[in-house]
């Protein structure tokens, strides 16, 4: 049974010694406590923690989302994941930090016999207090939009016992009119909902023009089921491939394919095979950011319209997703184009990893490589690109990819190689 996981172990190694500096990586629990934990926590004497509005959501959302997943129960992680849901940033998620702040406190309850009641009354008070109204009516009035939004929230959903449709909308709106993107989604979609869908076009708007991809896409469907406006499936896709790029998973559904630009679906003879103009222009943005992913997704899976999972084994895989493309010029020349680009790349563990690794050692040091190689990303890059039958490609990055994948399986066959030796040894042989 040795030998069936020594390829995997082999990959980790591999993989993991991009990260040997970052071996030590903080524990997640701990991590979401030092993000978004709150100083007055219980049995807190080091006072660790950060002030809600400057918590920094991308970085605890992350550490509290793994906390939560290692531990589904432990109140503590709960509350501080609703914490870094809760606060103004790029991962503001106020309506998931409602329900979160209020499972904690269930959570909290439960855990009473081996908390105790007065750690437990303290989580559970504080849960209660962030999803109670009076807790923001002051600075909602005030014209503090993060208060508007909870309020919005809280009048709108029954399961917190503050339900009035009427004052729901009356703080979105305040929201809205300040501009957030969010509410104006939502003023959109209440005006839908009366089928004023003129009206619910003028708020999508709104939030499109400050890259809301919910704006996008709902101004999308309007034009792909005639909402209003006459039917225009043209204008739907450009509008979802939008919406897409931005992050929505639902636009790329809804695209004819998730996997070609608009200009090689619109070159698609018979929908897979693209017919090739005589004489055409260099990529754009977009489908070198495609032909990028084709490269490197071939030793792996493409999983959505900008993200993509790279290793031959699902569990030691990473997850990379493409943030943008930013091209500085492309010349012609042979086949194709040699094009200057900076692309934007985020590393992730991906799920199957997770599930595998857990929090063990091997676990940290992927999530730090992870860290690691976001962090040193964005690298120039010049690299050829051709127009072919199934889209474009980059034989240049093919190359790249490939040579990653030898050298990991190379990694591979010496640590099999190895073993094999020593359990030779071992049993009386003369080893290697």
């Amino acid at each position: 049974m040795i030998f069936l996981d020594l390829p995997k172990i082999a990959m980790w190694s591999f993989l993991a010694g991009l990260a040997v500096g970052d071996a030590h990586a903080a524990d997640p629990v701990d991590e979401c406590r030092r993000l978004a934990g709150s100083i007055d926590e219980p049995n807190n004497k080091e006072r660790v923690g950060v002030d809600l509005p400057f918590i920094d959501t991308s970085a605890a959302t992350t550490a509290c989302d793994e906390a939560a997943r290692l531990d589904p129960q432990d109140h503590a992680s709960e509350f501080r994941r609703a914490r870094a849901y809760m606060a103004p940033g790029p991962k503001q998620d106020i309506r998931f930090a409602l329900y979160t702040f209020s499972n904690a406190g269930g959570l909290a309850r439960r855990n009473e016999g081996a908390i105790g009641k007065d750690v437990s009354d303290w989580y559970r008070q504080a849960a209660r207090k962030a999803v109670t109204p009076a807790s923001y009516e002051k600075a909602a009035k005030a014209g503090e939009v993060e208060a508007q939004l909870v309020l919005a929230f809280l009048h709108q959903e029954p399961r917190f016992g503050a339900l009035d449709q009427a004052k729901s909308e009356k703080w979105m709106k305040a929201a809205a009119e300040q501009g957030n993107s969010k509410a104006q989604w939502w003023m959109g979609q209440k005006a839908e909902a009366r089928g004023e869908f003129e009206k619910a076009r003028e708020w999508y708007q709104l939030a499109a023009d400050q890259n809301d991809p919910s704006g996008y896409f709902s101004i999308a469907m309007h034009h792909k089921l005639g909402k209003g406006v006459p039917e225009n499936r043209a204008e739907a896709d450009r509008l979802f491939e939008i919406a897409a790029e931005l992050g929505s998973k639902t636009a790329a559904e809804h695209l004819e394919t998730a996997t070609h630009s608009r200009r090689e679906r619109s070159l698609m003879a018979d929908g897979k095979t693209i017919v090739v103009p005589a004489d055409y222009t260099e990529p754009d943005e977009r489908e070198i950011g495609l032909a990028f992913m084709r490269a490197y997704a071939q030793y792996g899976k493409q999983r959505g319209f900008r993200s993509f999972t790279y290793g031959l084994f699902a569990d030691t895989a990473w997850e990379i997703e493409i943030n943008g493309m930013h091209k500085e010029g492309c010349v012609k020349g042979g086949q194709g184009y040699t094009c200057a680009f900076v692309a934007d790349l985020t590393y992730r563990r991906s799920s199957e990893m997770i599930s595998a690794l857990g929090n063990t050692l091997q676990g940290q040091i992927m999530s730090s490589a992870a860290d690691r190689m976001t962090r040193n990303g964005s690298k120039r890059q010049e690299e050829v690109f051709i127009l072919g039958s199934e889209g474009w490609y980059s034989p240049t990055l093919q190359m790249q990819a490939q040579k990653g994948m030898v050298a990991a399986m190379g990694t591979v066959a010496e640590a099999v190689g190895g073993t094999a030796c020593g359990l030779d040894e071992v049993s009386g042989g003369e080893g290697c």
